[in-house]
């Protein structure tokens, strides 16, 4: 199994928020990481929780590594923006600074939005190549590969 890329860490105590939002962002983070495709593969992200971090009166904390970043009076919108935007770019950083990637995923929105070439494997044979452009544009393809 791939090592974790990032570890994201959510402030659940009820000093922050007494009506227990951290423990529902908690919970909302698991399913945003399902949906951007970050729970496995090279990308992958793990997600902590922490009884209180002590400096979160303004709200629940979400905390970020190995970046340090911390998020503070986060709400469910915030924690959607925190997951596209901050760990789905790491990709796209090393993506322009020029390092070949080969990501094997099965989330096609996602992996279209980095891809230059795509390549259909099934059973072990090249079904599909060609560039992402002639996929993303080539309904047909797409039926015929993955029933999009």
């Amino acid at each position: 199994m791939e090592p974790y890329r990032r570890h994201v860490l959510v402030c659940t105590g009820g000093f922050c928020s007494p009506d227990r939002r951290g423990r529902a962002l908690y919970s909302l983070l698991a399913s945003l990481l399902e949906r951007e495709g970050l729970l496995f593969g090279p990308t992958r992200v793990k997600r902590g929780e922490t009884p209180c971090l002590g400096v979160c009166a303004g709200g629940p904390i979400v905390v970020v590594y190995p970046e340090g970043t911390w998020y503070s009076g986060v709400t469910p919108e915030l924690l959607e923006r925190i997951v596209v935007e901050h760990l789905k770019e790491q990709i796209h950083r090393l993506k322009r600074e020029g390092l070949t990637i080969l990501l094997a995923e099965q989330n096609v929105g996602f992996c279209l939005d980095l891809a230059d070439r795509v390549y259909i494997l099934e059973k072990g044979h090249i079904r599909y190549h060609g560039s992402a452009r002639e996929f993303r544009e080539d309904e047909s393809i797409r039926q015929q590969y993955l029933a999009l």
